[in-house]
């Protein structure tokens, strides 16, 4: 026969851990990420696409997070978006993945890079690329501590013909294309301001 104290230390200990857990699940979900967002400074690097990350971690990932402060206009060329994220604890930050809706004008968008902040701890995500309309694809993949693309510097000649009409006024753009990505949409600007 067991005795009425023993019962209720017993149910009172059970309480006690089961109070504490509740606990440590509530500050696990407290968890304060701060996230900037580098847009480049290339002509039309900026978007105004829906953006959406997730981030990835060593104990699991916080599934996809729209980056969006209500009334800025952000992802703008040459801009550093800042945004406060509450997130399950993630662990050690090893890459995430980062995409847009491609809605919008002119949609393609430049990000140079993204960095998290969590604990005084900083991961940083280089990217130095397009995402989206005229690169391969709107979602990638960036691991934490990549180093972005070096930027190379082509020399592109334009030789317009010589029957009449063959220049133009317009804006003329090019697209250089290789194994490692898209230079996206580029303004050919020439340098003595003369058209084609």
């Amino acid at each position: 026969m067991r005795s009425g104290i023993l019962d209720d230390i017993t149910f009172f200990n059970y309480l006690s851990l089961s109070i504490d857990s509740i606990w440590r699940v509530k500050d696990r979900e407290n968890i304060d990420y701060k996230v900037a967002v580098y847009t480049g400074e290339e002509a039309g690097a900026g978007t105004d696409a829906r953006v959406k990350v997730n981030l990835v971690g060593e104990e699991g990932e916080s599934g996809w997070v729209e980056l969006d402060r209500k009334g800025v206009n952000d992802f703008e060329r040459g801009s550093v978006d800042k945004f406060e994220l509450k997130l399950k604890p993630l662990g050690k930050l090893t890459k995430l993945i980062v995409t847009h809706d491609g809605s919008g004008f002119g949609s393609a968008w430049f990000l140079e890079k993204i960095a998290v902040e969590c604990k005084g701890e900083t991961s940083v995500f280089h990217w130095g690329q397009w995402i989206g309309e005229d690169s391969d694809s709107k979602e990638v993949t960036i691991k934490e501590g990549s180093e972005a693309l070096k930027m190379v510097e082509y020399s592109v000649v334009v030789t317009t013909g010589s029957v009449p009409n063959a220049g133009t006024d317009a804006n003329v753009f090019i697209q250089i294309n290789g194994q490692s990505g898209s230079s996206g949409t580029k303004l050919l600007d020439k340098k003595d301001g003369k058209r084609f």
